[in-house]
């Protein structure tokens, strides 16, 4: 597990609106990725990026969303539109997504990805990775205390806690399994 840094990074974590300047505070990793899409109208077209958010238990397991169509899990992901507040989005998607309260205690990653249409650069977007951790609301459901049973997330989707990766994903190398190796 990587626990963030104990600074103005942690909310405890404030208005993030400018990735890139986030990066640059010790503990925050920066990496780099190319997405490579058929078309200009892909999955992150028109919007800044993602706020991806590991959400953590004191035991240790991870908090994960999952398809029943897509042998992956990941974790709770929303959305960041233009001018819009990375933390703002991570507080607001992992209830939203997963029932689950959370508070974020800093950033891990900051990537820069670029998505490339027939070898040129389209757009470029940025994930931020926080920390998380669920609050104590007094629901041991929704704080995911005792809990490892997977639950109805809606639409095919299911929400569980991890203690590893699931054996067929350990090698794959692929973005959101390398958000959740930085806590398992």
């Amino acid at each position: 597990m990587t626990t963030p840094p104990a600074d103005e990074s942690t909310e405890r974590v404030g208005p993030i609106t400018e990735p890139e300047r986030v990066a640059d505070r010790d503990g925050v990793a920066w990496t780099t990725s190319e997405y490579e899409h058929d078309s200009p109208d892909h999955c992150e077209d028109g919007v800044a990026g993602r706020a991806v958010v590991c959400v953590e238990r004191a035991d240790g397991a991870v908090l994960v969303r999952s398809n029943e169509s897509e042998p992956t899990v990941l974790p709770p992901t929303g959305v960041v539109e233009p001018g819009g507040d990375w933390a703002a989005v991570a507080r607001e998607t992992v209830p939203a997504a997963t029932g689950v309260p959370v508070e974020l205690d800093g950033v891990l990653v900051v990537r820069r990805v670029d998505h490339v249409v027939d070898g040129t650069t389209h757009q470029t977007t940025h994930h931020v990775v926080f920390h998380g951790r669920p609050t104590e609301s007094g629901d041991p459901a929704a704080d995911g205390v005792g809990d490892t049973a997977a639950v109805d997330a809606g639409e095919g989707w299911t929400t569980a806690w991890i203690d590893r990766l699931p054996a067929p994903l350990r090698g794959v190398d692929a973005d959101p399994f390398d958000d959740l190796r930085s806590v398992l």
